[in-house]
């Protein structure tokens, strides 16, 4: 972006000839603005530019670190309760089967007896 620097009323050509390259200008478009416009339009337009570059791709990297926010906290989410089970209250005592004879009758001839 030389034709930036060749302009002494643009103070900040280096910062702006990055944001520019990155938009796809090339030398020729640069210059053809530059032409078309006054000196005090041309600065307001690759200003407007710049920081209109530099807020989308601010934007882009606060969404890409929102996501990645996001996924460790799943994963931390997950992780915390791998140790968990379903907790459940049960009453012994209920139910079928409510007597040590019970089991006896379940259990395969030879092994359990009932006292």
């Amino acid at each position: 972006m030389g034709s930036l620097a060749e302009r002494p009323w643009v103070e900040n050509a280096w910062e702006v000839a990055p944001t520019l390259v990155a938009l796809g200008y090339s030398r020729a478009e640069v210059a053809a603005l530059a032409a078309q416009l006054s000196p005090a339009q041309f600065l307001a337009a690759i200003g407007w530019l710049n920081c209109s570059a530099a807020i989308y791709s601010l934007l882009e990297e606060i969404g890409q670190g929102a996501g990645r926010i996001s996924e460790i906290v799943k994963a931390l989410k997950s992780y915390t309760y791998l140790d968990q089970s379903p907790i459940q209250s049960v009453d012994i005592h209920e139910g079928p089967g409510q007597h040590p004879g019970h089991l006896a009758q379940q259990a395969r001839p030879g092994r359990y007896r009932a006292p």
